[in-house]
């Protein structure tokens, strides 16, 4: 029953693209992008991945972006499915168990709606309010990561002010890193408050700013839960973006996932496209933990060969604090045949110097863009 809703739900989706390619302020964007992937090791295949490697690949993904826009306001939505993956463990006789890494994709999970926004511009827009399930539109961290407070439901208020142009604030209350009320509460006891309840306090609240200009940008963000980040990127250089991230999440959940300890993630991006039918570019992670830390760096390049024809290569190399952890590269070259602009096929493989952490494996998969 839920592949056939499913169905349906996706053809309604595209009738409503099809519709809105004829309606005056609206726009319904997106992509579907499968595969399929053999490690070669067993009869076991999967259909996760949709080209290898991530610069230029990235798992089965069901993207749909409807907005609306006007003068006055309007509303923008993203709908997106992902492979979810669970770990457990399963029996294996006579008095053994293993660890398996599973994944499916739920068409109706609430995680899909990535926001969900209206929006109204007042004081000829240099204020812009908005409510709903929140995306920052306007200053995000604008590098690899590109994100900034997003995903909780509320109320966000941002300010464009005219006298200094380029800079941008905003604030915001809402539920994502939120505390609720739970039966031991006194307020739920007395009645004042419902079990699941949202507590208003200091955690609901968020700020972030963003200053861009002709030369570069500089952004900043803080929730009072403990998520901070910021950004800066070099814009002036024609054709090359270079941006550093830095985030630091000291949320409960972050530290209860992690032995009480907050994270640090540092990210760098570099893309240069000055070449005839080249793409150059890298990007970098450095995680930090309780004193250990992950390193993945990626270089990777593409050339058109042709109107029909794209060739690319990226190699990650991984390193780790983590004793049990052995340093490895991975190499993903790939070749993508462009039926048009919007509809391509690709065919791409992945070779490890450590088959326990990454094994060898071929993909092939398509891509629909509407």
């Amino acid at each position: 029953m839920k592949k056939i809703i499913a169905s349906l739900v996706a053809a309604a989706l595209l009738s409503f693209a099809a519709f809105a390619e004829g309606s005056e302020g609206l726009s319904v964007t997106g992509y579907l992008r499968a595969g399929m992937t053999d490690t070669f090791d067993s009869s076991v295949y999967s259909t996760n991945k949709w080209m290898q490697g991530g610069y230029f690949g990235g798992g089965t993904r069901l993207r749909v972006n409807i907005d609306y826009t006007k003068a006055f306001g309007g509303l923008t939505f993203r709908y997106q499915v992902d492979p979810t993956y669970e770990t457990a463990e399963e029996a294996v006789p006579p008095r053994k168990t293993k660890t398996v890494r599973k994944s499916s994709l739920d068409f109706f999970a609430e995680k899909n709606v990535k926001w969900a926004m209206a929006y109204a511009n007042l004081l000829d827009g240099q204020v812009i309010a908005e409510a709903g399930v929140i995306s920052d539109r306007f200053t995000k961290t604008g590098g690899w990561e590109d994100t900034g407070i997003d995903g909780g439901k509320g109320f966000r208020v941002v300010v464009v002010p005219k006298v200094l142009a380029g800079l941008t604030l905003a604030a915001q209350a809402t539920d994502k890193f939120a505390d609720k009320y739970s039966d031991n509460d006194s307020k739920v006891k007395d009645g004042k408050a419902l079990e699941g309840d949202i507590k208003f306090d200091e955690k609901v609240l968020g700020f972030s700013a963003k200053y861009d200009h002709a030369l570069g940008f500089v952004t900043g963000g803080a929730a009072l839960a403990g998520y901070y980040y910021g950004s800066v990127g070099l814009k002036a250089i024609e054709n090359l973006t270079l941006v550093g991230e830095l985030f630091y999440d000291s949320t409960d959940a972050t530290k209860k996932a992690n032995g009480d300890n907050a994270t640090t993630m540092i990210v760098a991006w570099a893309e240069y496209t000055g070449i005839e039918k080249v793409l150059l570019g890298a990007y970098s992670y450095i995680n930090l933990c309780d004193g250990e830390h992950e390193i993945e760096i990626t270089p990777a390049a593409s050339y058109d060969v042709n109107s029909l024809l794209k060739v690319s290569a990226e190699a990650s190399l991984y390193l780790s604090s983590n004793d049990k952890k052995d340093t490895y590269v991975t190499i993903s070259p790939a070749v993508t045949f462009k039926a048009s602009d919007k509809a391509t096929a690709t065919a791409s493989a992945l070779i490890s110097t450590d088959t326990d952490q990454a094994k060898h494996s071929a993909s092939a998969g398509v891509r629909y863009n509407f």
